[in-house]
């Protein structure tokens, strides 16, 4: 009989959550994480589409922010915050576009922009609900994609009370569910914060994913944001000179000079 053979290098992990192990020691939950194949990553993406989940861009959600402006300001005030938030997206995007290839890159920009971006990305979307919408779509696929992976790496456990559920060969969401509630239970009762066992569970399902990739770049970028600054606290020249007010300095270009 022919022997299968994965469509990519990858290696099935025992694994078991190492603050559970301490507390528990062989009664400890353990878990079995399969090798990730393209049957696997298809499967995936199936799950997701058939969750009907919506993802939205960045850029649509900058124009839905765009238009919640215009929808509660002056168009005195749109023009204005307009042609400030489209700097500060460009400056971001120029941030993250020099960190791809810049590990050293820094990203430095006017902390009390920074902080007023928040506050008016929450105003923008409380009152605003096409916005709010956006966000929540793209939220729940956040959700749904995390659970979606541990569903079709976890091949099996042990020393827990959840029953396996499969659907066309993978365990289905609310599986995935139980089995996260149920590993949350289990850190509270041996005196672990709540979600630890289960952050290491999601890490582990993570890295099996990553095992024929390239090991993704870390960087001091920040996430790239879809929100914008309260312009009323932007500093005089950040704008008319034609300069971003953010600075992105290399630590290797300061070293050498």
């Amino acid at each position: 009989m022919p022997q299968d053979i994965p469509l990519e290098a990858s290696e099935t992990l025992a694994f078991t959550p190492s603050k559970l192990r301490d507390k528990m020691g062989e009664n400890a939950p353990h878990f079995i994480l399969r090798t990730i194949t393209s049957r696997e990553k298809r499967f995936r993406r199936r799950l997701v589409t058939e969750a009907g989940c919506i993802f939205h861009t960045q850029d649509a959600i900058r124009n839905e922010l765009v238009n919640g402006l215009k929808a509660q300001w002056s168009p005195d005030e749109v023009d204005a915050a307009e042609e400030r938030l489209r700097t500060y997206w460009q400056a971001l995007d120029d941030f993250t576009t020099q960190a791809m290839s810049d590990d050293d890159v820094e990203w430095s920009y006017d902390s009390d922009i920074e902080a007023a971006v928040h506050k008016l990305e929450r105003d923008v979307s409380q009152n605003w609900p096409p916005l709010s919408r956006m966000r929540a779509d793209n939220l729940e696929h956040g959700e749904i994609s995390a659970l979606s992976q541990m569903a079709v790496t976890l091949k099996s456990w042990g020393n827990m009370k959840a029953t396996p559920d499969i659907d066309r060969g993978f365990l289905t969401l609310d599986c995935v569910d139980t089995i996260q509630e149920e590993l949350t239970r289990i850190d509270f009762k041996q005196g672990i914060k709540p979600g630890t066992s289960l952050g290491e569970v999601l890490a582990e399902c993570a890295r099996q994913w990553m095992l024929d990739e390239s090991t993704a770049k870390n960087s001091a970028s920040p996430s790239r944001s879809d929100i914008t600054p309260d312009f009323s606290t932007a500093k005089d020249g950040d704008t008319k000179s034609g300069k971003s007010p953010v600075r992105a300095r290399s630590k290797k270009t300061q070293k050498d000079s």
